[in-house]
Formats: C-alpha cells, sequence, structure tokens
C-alpha cells in the first residue's frame, strides 16, 4: 500500500508525522544510526516478504520518496526511522518499543577511516537545513501576508453559508461519535521546487471542490468549516497539512467515508480521476481590491517564488550530502545480516 508524503522541510523546521498509533499489542521498532540509503534498503526487503506472504501493510515517505517507516496491522508491529532528521524516539523501551542500532552491523574500522569526510558532510547538511528554513520561513511571513490582504475583503457570512450548504449536500447526519483526523503532506519542497503527489487521492476520493483563485484566506475558511462539521458528526478526515504552516488549517481535506473533498487550487497539482467541481473565491469577495493591495499580492508572488527557489536550492544541497554519507554507510553495513535480525524480531518475536 502506497502512502502519502510523512515527512518534509517546512518553515519550523523538519517535521515529521508518525504512523497512526499502535494498539496495545503491537511493538514499534526504531531504526538508530545512519544512513537513509540502508534504511531504505532494508525497507525494501521487508515490503517484499509483506508481498510475498499477502500480509497488508502501509508505508510512511520522506518528502524524497524514500520510504521511512512501515506498519503492518496483521503482524502487529511498526517499525520506523528514528535518526535525525526523524524524531522518532523510545517511550517506554522494551514494553511497546524497541531500539534497532545500525552500528550493530557496520564495521567501525571502515568508518573511523571516514571519519574527517562524515564529521564535515554532517555539518554541510546541518547549515543547509538552517538556510532551508529561514527561507521556507520567510516564505510563510508571505503567505500569510497574502492572507491578510483577503481577509479584509472577504464576507465572513457568504463563506459560512457556502460551508453549511456543502455539508448539506455532501456530508451526513451526526452519528453521536466524533471523528478522528489523519495527517500527510500532499505537496513538499523538494530540490526543483515543490512536487506533488495526488496519485492516491482516487483512492479515498470520488467528489473534490477546488477553490480557485484564492490567495489562501476563503479556501482555509471553507475547508475549516467543513472539517469541523466532518469531525463533529463522526466522520473521519484526512487532512493534507501545509509546509509553510503546519500547525494551521489544512490546505485540503478528504473524507474518505463519504468519497468526499475540497482542495485548495494550487499550481500543478492535477486531480485526475476526480469528479471536479470548480468555485471561484470571487463569489465570497464583497469588493474588488484596492489598486495598492494588487500591487503587493503581485510583490508577494515574485517574492514567493524566490523564496522557494532559494529553499529548494538547499535541498538539493542537502540530497546531495545525504548521498555522499549514503555511499560511506552502505559500504560499511552488513545489510544482509542486517535484515535477517530484523526479520526474526518482527516475524518471529525474537
Amino acid at each position: 500500500m502506497k502512502a502519502f508524503y510523512h515527512s518534509a522541510y517546512t518553515n519550523n523546521g523538519f517535521k515529521h508525522i508518525r504512523l497512526n498509533s499502535y494498539n496495545p499489542d503491537s511493538f514499534r521498532y526504531i531504526l538508530k544510526g545512519n544512513s537513509g540509503k540502508v534504511k531504505e534498503n532494508l525497507f525494501s526487503k521487508i515490503t517484499d516478504v509483506l508481498n510475498k506472504k499477502n500480509i497488508d501493510f502501509c508505508l510512511s515517505r520522506n518528502y524524497d520518496g524514500r520510504v521511512c517507516g512501515l506498519k503492518s496491522e496483521d503482524e502487529s508491529f511498526i517499525i520506523c526511522d528514528g535518526t535525525h532528521p526523524f524524531s522518532d524516539d523510545a517511550a517506554t523501551f522494551g514494553a511497546v518499543d524497541g531500539i534497532i542500532s545500525l552500528e550493530n552491523f557496520q564495521q567501525s574500522s571502515v568508518l573511523r577511516k571516514k571519519s574527517e569526510d562524515i564529521v564535515s558532510l554532517t555539518q554541510s547538511v546541518s547549515e543547509q537545513e538552517r538556510r532551508c528554513q529561514r527561507f521556507l520561513n520567510a516564505a510563510a511571513g508571505i503567505n500569510k501576508d497574502k492572507k491578510r490582504l483577503e481577509k479584509e475583503i472577504a464576507d465572513s457570512r457568504k463563506i459560512s453559508r457556502y460551508s453549511a450548504k456543502l455539508w448539506s449536500t455532501y456530508g451526513c447526519p451526526p452519528s453521536g461519535t466524533v471523528g478522528v483526523e489523519k495527517k500527510y503532506f500532499l505537496s513538499v519542497p523538494v530540490s526543483n521546487g515543490i512536487k506533488f503527489d495526488c496519485t492516491d487521492i482516487k483512492d479515498i476520493c470520488d467528489t473534490a471542490i477546488l477553490i480557485e483563485g484564492s490567495a489562501g484566506y476563503c479556501s482555509e475558511m471553507i475547508i475549516d468549516r467543513v472539517r469541523r462539521y466532518a469531525l463533529s458528526s463522526g466522520a473521519d478526515v484526512v487532512s493534507f497539512k501545509s509546509f509553510l504552516d503546519f500547525d494551521g488549517v489544512p490546505e485540503h481535506i478528504v473524507i474518505p467515508a463519504l468519497r468526499f473533498g475540497v482542495f485548495t487550487q494550487q499550481k500543478e497539482m492535477t486531480l485526475a480521476g476526480l469528479n471536479v467541481k470548480k468555485v471561484r473565491a470571487k463569489r465570497f469577495i464583497l469588493s474588488e481590491m484596492g489598486e495598492s493591495a494588487k500591487v503587493r499580492l503581485q510583490f508577494n508572488q515574485r517574492a514567493y517564488q524566490s523564496l522557494i527557489k532559494e529553499a529548494s536550492e538547499s535541498i538539493k544541497y542537502i540530497d546531495k550530502y545525504n548521498r555522499e554519507l549514503d555511499d560511506i554507510y552502505v559500504e560499511s553495513t552488513d545489510e544482509n545480516s542486517l535484515c535477517d535480525y530484523v526479520m526474526s524480531k518482527i516475524f518471529y518475536k525474537s
């Protein structure tokens, strides 16, 4: 089973959305040590075994497409990356958490010979991560200003009425329970700009309401209201967070049980295979934006593109340095022994 993005660089640093919680009978294995490529190879071997055994599983993907976590409810385990920039750690070691150290399967003599390169590359990654966050933080400020400009001329009553009508058309009656919200990224900053992956949307959604021409405020208010209606009615919601406002209102939402979603239009985003109904944001606008506000909005758009370009440049170097680290660690790791050990843990609970 393919998943949406679970991690990305954001204006508040690297954010990793952990795999959904496990039951008390499950066990979480946390991988400690480098590198990402070694773990990716390990996950690939595990998924091959799971596929051969016809065991269902869910993957967690990093912004670069690499797998950084895997969950199997059938086998009652989660295995995830717990090394920087990921933040998974053991909370109850031995009870529901266990550490698997890659260091036990690596030749320390080989790594010591490369110690100078490892230290230099690791420092370079940290420098580029800080640079990336500065530009994404500036881009987040631009986005906030765009929303403020639209809020000044938006009719909140029209937005409320439309949101209520939308839910009455596509929603469901209250069930007496509260729905569960699952969070992902649909778009992430990468080395060549912003990457969207909408290929799996059609698996959980048939009808999409696409808010066009919004500077962010109108679409955000509609999405937040529909999200609240769904959760309070007992419907589960899949929320797609913004990498520029991770703690804010989602950019897009889907209610899988209703096969229905609301999306904010973004450049290069496609919703192929869905019944897309477009709604122009200008229907919620009270008056024309003033000339000075239009000029400011145009400036914001140019500045935003420039800032994202600089952040992507940093991510390009982060990926480059990480690939060089991969080469060092893959060479020193006994991947077959590591794989055999992990397999014995997750399948035979040894």
